[in-house]
């Protein structure tokens, strides 16, 4: 299980600036907590990705 402050390093030092670089603006203070909390609550495991 990863540490909190491994967690946090990586949404600040690599997942903001992907985003940021991908949609090319900067992400807005709502925005980075909904970053947060996803990459927290690791949505990718909860999300079932449909076949087609």
């Amino acid at each position: 299980m990863r540490k909190l402050s491994q967690i946090w390093f990586e949404v600040q030092e690599v997942l903001f600036p992907f985003i940021e670089e991908k949609v090319q603006e900067p992400l807005t203070e709502k925005l980075k907590q909904l970053v947060t909390t996803l990459e927290l609550i690791r949505i990718e495991n909860m999300v079932r990705v449909p076949e087609y």
